[in-house]
């Protein structure tokens, strides 16, 4: 259970850290 977790959290995290990059890159493309 604990690594289906561990497994859950780091996609959450990818997630994030994809659409933290794109907004990024929206910001300095304006």
């Amino acid at each position: 259970m604990s690594d289906l977790h561990h497994l859950l959290g780091a996609y959450v995290l990818g997630a994030l850290d994809e659409l933290d990059r794109a907004r990024f890159r929206s910001h300095l493309q304006e």
